[in-house]
């Protein structure tokens, strides 16, 4: 058996700006997607591809059976998801498929895939690095985002991501807040479809993608929590007038007192990066929301 590993993400800066050249600032997470590989004689005429997509609690959510020898799905318990596997599986590498054997592939999740925390992106990483595939390449097939969520599949800690002529551009960088233990990840408990959110947008102004870029250097480099929850407030206030809704800081925080929220992937949805420095409301966010989690449980840093 072979393994392989992929870490979840979070975008913290430039959502929707980065498609059009902002530069923003992304994490990989501690939790992320395992790939187990395993190659049988075949069990019968015809070598076959056997999947089995397991969920954080240890139950299969995908399953699907497929021809190797053109990758025409036999059986599957949700076809469409099905076609999107066959489609990336169809593009690998000829070299890596051999003759009568059954290949055997398990996924296992270590986070609830409602969270929006990369199912998709952890995916295209796991098999891109079983078999030897571009991953930029197998991503441009099935998704439409910026690719950064594949950046941090494979990413040792935080990076900053942009797209240079339209082709990712990946740097390793140091962000380790030293107000990090009063900064928390809420889960908003209303998933969002990235890729529907992203098609409804119109272009931004080049202005708007500038200052959003801005804004992503100056929360990387921000010394303390003044400096960094400025920042928000403005990206907030740029990325509420680019998509014409409020932000989340006067809506669904807005009985908090002494908290800042940051809206992280598409917005209304998903988690928010919120900080706060009261006992008190916390314990009252943790009423509120579930789960909350500490920076320091879930982010991947190299520092």
């Amino acid at each position: 058996m072979e393994k392989y590993f992929a870490h979840g993400k979070l975008l913290l800066s430039a959502e929707y700006m980065v498609l059009h050249g902002s530069q923003a600032l992304a994490v990989p997470l501690k939790r992320g997607q395992e790939l187990h590989f395993y190659k049988d004689k075949k069990r019968s005429d015809k070598a076959q591809i056997y999947w089995r997509a397991y969920d954080w609690e240890g139950n299969i959510w995908l399953e699907a059976n497929l021809d190797k020898s053109n990758f025409n799905i036999l059986h599957s318990n949700d076809m469409i998801k099905a076609e999107t596997l066959a489609t990336l599986l169809n593009a690998c590498p000829n070299p890596f498929w051999e003759d009568d054997v059954d290949y055997r592939f398990e996924t296992h999740l270590q986070f609830d895939r409602s969270w929006g925390w990369g199912t998709s992106s952890t995916l295209v990483s796991l098999i891109a690095q079983c078999t030897g595939a571009n991953p930029y390449q197998l991503y441009k097939l099935t998704f439409k985002g910026s690719g950064y969520d594949l950046a941090c599949a494979t990413a040792k800690g935080p990076i900053l991501f942009s797209l240079v002529d339209n082709k990712p551009y990946v740097v390793d960088v140091q962000f380790n807040p030293s107000f990090k233990n009063d900064l928390f990840l809420i889960y908003l408990g209303k998933k969002q479809d990235s890729l529907k959110s992203i098609a409804q947008r119109s272009r931004p102004d080049n202005d708007q993608i500038l200052r959003a870029s801005e804004l992503t250097q100056v929360m990387l480099n921000a010394k303390g929590p003044a400096t960094f929850l400025q920042a928000i407030i403005e990206h907030e206030a740029l990325l509420s007038n680019y998509l014409g809704e409020s932000s989340i800081n006067d809506t669904m925080f807005k009985p908090y007192s002494n908290v800042t929220a940051k809206s992280l992937g598409a917005w209304g949805g998903d988690f928010a990066l919120v900080h706060c420095t009261d006992s008190a409301i916390l314990t009252q966010l943790k009423r509120d929301f579930n789960p909350v989690f500490t920076w320091g449980e879930e982010i991947q840093s190299k520092a």
